[in-house]
């Protein structure tokens, strides 16, 4: 059997070489990639055996030279070994080896490393690698199963491992991975007019660590060294270590990694599909905003590994490389109201009775498998056999949905014990899951189990064409058309009010539609779009059914008051907010009977089946929800608001008026976004009475209520409800945005500043002032520096004058920092290079003062930095002088210059170039201190330093050097 090393990387192949080995040698000692091991991959103390991998993208040629120039590279490691007692050397590749007597790479290498090495030396070549593989355990085959081709490779040693649990349960885990399959094939939200395949309209969205989860040098407080450069990498601070060279300068020994620049926008699929999660990020709580996208990527990651199980090539050859080669496991995807229901002691399938064996999570999968399996027998026993056989994801969707604080806690706990009773059997499982954003106060946490919470973000320009593109294909359109649709979108993009409108997958399918439907007329809000969406739905409907036509504003109504139904429902029990067949018709009936309507509507709309109620799904046999959970919340807010009682002058007191639903609403976590979607229906007459509800449970609620409304507060001026009403706007900033309301929303909640941007019509010109003036008041302190942040995300730019009022007005310390305030702002922006300097020195500031303030404009705006040769001048002398050393913010080349130049000789130091990748074509790297006449330094690591640092400034011209 053939294997495809190159689907995996360097790390990955090391890890096989190493497991391969390890049967030859029990004693043997793995070294992690990516630090500084001395040319040691591996080490047998028993028989001095080294190990060391090297690992290429592609077979050429020229394999034979490339290997030879690699060993040569490692002779003085190999001396170095030999003179510790090391007998014999190992080297492992993929590449090929040839065979032909003498001139065969085999024969090339081997020929040189008999004259060369010291000790007795051999390459394990790409077909030694195999026949170990061939001869490996089933167990390690399916750890690393993205090197196994799908035709003879997973499917054979899938079977063979899941015939171990037995081949009935094989046979019944095929059967349920065969029904998710087809039922996720089309995306949740159906859309008109569409083809709904979930590939056609996926969409990878951004994820990143939360602001706090790292401090600023990328460390994770638990993770271990792995999981941080894997958080790292996915938070944009320091990144994977890729490369690794020794260098011998001067006769001192001088350690460089080189690490490329992570990728900020990372998607989740991909991330939750790499062999680095896989390995390191086995447990995850993913937050994601109503309609971001949470449900889909659970779809689309679980669909990608069960056409691997089922060997549905067609759509594995539809997903990237970097979905596809990637490590198996068993998908399992489970709705957390289902799995709440069922520790509650109701059985959410309706073939299952009551629950009246422990309530443990093995007997809950044993009902779900065996329920979706058609019926065949599972039991909790299997569930543990598959748990501790087979690498598995389980995929927890909804958490959030579970209302109930009780129940979520013990829903959390549940599944915390169980993956610790599984550990006892060393099982390999990854867990990931969603939930919105936590408002529920202190909500029962996975993070006590080892879990690490990553957020989905808005998405960009980017995914924003990419899923224009495919949405337009989907709908079927034609050139002309497509190129009007994406026309009329890029103009409206920059509309500040359609922008925000786009930040998730599902209100950009809706504006989509709505531009394909109506063109330039758009909504300015987001309850407006889905209203209008809702309409064009509705017009369909009334198109094909004349029954629709003739009672659209009462099937419209009842689906409101269904959806009220319903939230209501989730929030009171642990229902899974759905409804059966026969107490939906007994609903329409009581419904219809109690507005005055004959019971006989009913029958004329849905007498030929519940088609007609357009936004429900039969997720269960027999139960119908809502399909996607915004949809249930927007329809909720209609019915609440449309049927509030509005006083008259004969009876001005009412109770449930539409100010007190609004209040009720806004003091509800569960309701945040039924609010959302209540307060966007408001008219502009009543915005004003939102505003005082909101600035009296800021002012007079408990702590508590005090703190949901600012957040209340925060999300409806976000979403433009007060575009209309600037006074009433005002009003509401200042009352929210008080130094208490900050500290909440900042520090008690860990938001990023980015998460309290508010557009200018949105009131960013009154945030920005009443920001300003708190900072003014502020001390040293980590508060300070959120501060800033707002202000440079809401406009800081515009504040250069007052800031610079205020910093001319200082001297000394007291001036350096007004000064690192003005900059972290972004109210520097807009200054000339000798303003800066200006700034910088017209009090005489001592040399330390003077370098701390260079450090300052170096770390806050990098471009101004580079663009003041007094400023860089300054600079380079300091760090050359020993007088500045590096934070690991790597900013630009100047701060990993000094981050270089700081670091003790011998040690470990990442260096990490913006534009310039350090190697060639091979992976090897192309810093040769003989190119270069490095200038006078202290030691020979600060004249490397400042070769690599020069030739960094030398390239930011050039075009980067491709990855390997």
């Amino acid at each position: 059997m053939g294997y495809l090393y190159e689907n995996s990387g360097d790390e990955r192949f090391q890890h096989l070489c190493q497991s391969l080995l390890v049967t030859d040698f029990p004693q043997f000692q793995c070294f992690p990639i990516g630090q500084p091991d001395g040319g040691r991959d591996g080490w047998d103390a028993d028989s001095n055996t080294v190990l060391q991998v090297k690992f290429r993208r592609t077979d050429e040629d020229e394999s034979a030279q490339w290997l030879i120039a690699a060993l040569r590279a490692e002779l003085p490691k190999i001396a170095r070994l030999a003179t510790q007692g090391a007998t014999r050397y190992i080297l492992a590749t993929n590449a090929r080896g040839t065979a032909h007597p003498g001139v065969g790479r085999i024969d090339l290498v081997q020929d040189w490393l008999d004259e060369n090495v010291p000790i007795p030396a051999v390459v394990f070549w790409r077909d030694e690698i195999d026949r170990r593989f061939d001869t490996s355990p089933i167990s390690l085959k399916l750890k690393y199963s993205e090197m196994l081709s799908l035709e003879d490779g997973l499917e054979v040693v899938i079977k063979s491992l899941l015939d171990d649990t037995g081949k009935r349960s094989s046979e019944v885990l095929r059967a349920f991975v065969a029904t998710q399959f087809d039922a996720d094939k089309t995306v949740k939200f159906r859309q008109v007019h569409l083809s709904n395949d979930l590939l056609d309209l996926f969409v990878d969205i951004p994820v990143h660590v939360p602001d706090g989860s790292l401090d600023f040098r990328g460390r994770a407080s638990s993770a271990g060294a792995a999981q941080r450069r894997l958080l790292a990498s996915v938070s944009g601070g320091p990144h994977f270590v890729t490369t690794e060279d020794e260098l011998v300068y001067n006769g001192e020994l001088v350690y460089i990694t080189h690490t490329q620049s992570g990728d900020t926008r990372r998607g989740a699929a991909e991330l939750f599909l790499s062999s680095e999660a896989q390995e390191h990020l086995k447990l995850v709580v993913l937050e994601g905003a109503p309609g971001q996208g949470k449900s889909t990527l659970a779809q689309f990651v679980c669909q990608v590994q069960r056409a691997k199980y089922l060997n549905k090539k067609a759509l594995l050859e539809r997903v990237s490389d970097s979905s596809r080669n990637t490590p198996f496991r068993i998908p399992i995807k489970i709705d957390l109201r289902d799995y709440a229901a069922f520790l509650d002691g109701h059985s959410p399938f309706m073939s299952a009775a009551a629950p009246v064996d422990p309530l443990t999570l093995e007997v809950f999968l044993a009902q779900l498998i065996s329920y979706q399996a058609g019926g065949l027998a599972f039991s909790a026993l299997d569930s543990l056999k598959l748990m501790t056989s087979a690498p598995v994801l389980l995929f927890f969707d909804g958490l959030d949905e579970v209302a109930d604080v009780e129940a979520r806690a013990g829903l959390v706990t549940s599944i915390g014990e169980s993956l610790a009773r599984w550990g006892e059997f060393d099982a390999d499982i990854q867990v990931v899951v969603t939930s919105r954003p936590s408002i529920f106060g202190r909500p029962p946490s996975f993070g006590r189990f080892g879990f690490v919470t990553l957020n989905l973000q808005n998405i960009d320009a980017g995914r924003i064409n990419e899923y224009t593109t495919k949405w337009v294909a989907a709908r079927g359109l034609g050139a002309a058309e497509s190129a009007e649709v994406k026309k009329i979108l890029a103009e409206k993009l920059e509309l500040a009010h359609i922008r925000d409108l786009t930040r998730n997958p599902m209100q950009l399918t809706i504006l989509l539609s709505l531009i394909h439907q109506i063109g330039h007329s758009l909504p300015d809000q987001r309850t407006d779009l889905y209203d209008r969406y809702v309409d064009l739905f509705l017009t369909r409907e009334a198109d094909k059914s004349p029954a629709v036509r003739r009672h659209r504003p009462i099937l419209l109504g009842f689906i409101q008051h269904l959806a009220w139904l319903l939230q209501t429902q989730s929030e009171s029990s642990n229902s899974a907010g759905s409804i059966s067949a026969v107490a939906l018709e007994k609903e329409a009936r009581d419904y219809l009977s109690a507005a005055g309507q004959s019971t006989e509507i009913a029958v004329d709309l849905f007498g030929g089946g519940l088609e007609r109620i357009f936004v429900l799904v039969e997720r269960i046999e027999g139960l119908y929800e809502f399909e996607v959970q915004p949809l249930r919340e927007f329809f909720c807010a209609q019915h609440l608001y449309s049927t509030a009682p509005v006083g008259t002058y004969r009876e001005q007191a009412l109770r449930g008026d539409r100010a007190q639903r609004f209040e009720a609403l806004a003091a509800n976590p569960f309701w945040l976004n039924v609010c959302r979607f209540y307060a966007g229906s408001c008219e502009r007459g009543e915005t004003g009475t939102l505003v005082m509800s909101l600035e009296e449970m800021v002012q007079t609620g408990s702590v508590e209520v005090a703190n949901h409304a600012r957040r209340v507060a925060l999300a409806l001026l976000r979403d433009w409800v007060f575009s209309n009403a600037k006074y009433a706007q005002m009003k509401l900033i200042s009352t929210v945005f008080d130094s208490r309301g900050l500290l909440v929303l900042l520090g008690g909640e860990r938001r990023g500043a980015d998460e309290l941007r508010l557009d200018v019509e949105c009131g960013q010109d009154a945030f920005r002032d009443q920001v300003f003036e708190q900072l003014q008041d502020c001390g040293e302190t980590s508060s300070a520096l959120d501060l800033c942040l707002v202000l440079r995300m809401n406009g800081g730019r515009r504040l250069g004058d007052r800031f610079l009022k205020i910093v001319r007005a200082g001297k000394g310390v007291q001036r350096t920092s007004q000064l690192s305030r003005m900059l972290r702002s972004g109210a520097a922006g807009d200054l000339a290079s000798d303003q800066i300097w200006q700034v910088i020195t017209e009090d005489a500031p001592s040399q330390r003062v003077l370098l701390a303030r260079c450090s300052e404009v170096l770390s806050a705006e990098p471009i101004l930095a580079r663009r003041t040769p007094e400023l860089v001048d300054a600079f380079v002398k300091g760090v050359l002088d020993g007088l500045v050393a590096g934070d690991g913010a790597f900013t630009s080349d100047l701060s990993a210059f000094a981050e270089l130049l700081a670091s003790p000789s011998g040690t470990y130091v990442i260096f990490h170039r913006p534009r310039f990748d350090g190697r060639d074509g091979n992976g090897s790297s192309d810093l040769d201190p003989a190119d270069c006449t490095p200038p006078r330094c202290g030691n020979s690591l600060g004249r490397l330093a400042m070769f690599a640092c020069y030739r960094t400034m030398e390239s930011s011209a050039c075009p980067p050097t491709p990855s390997p």
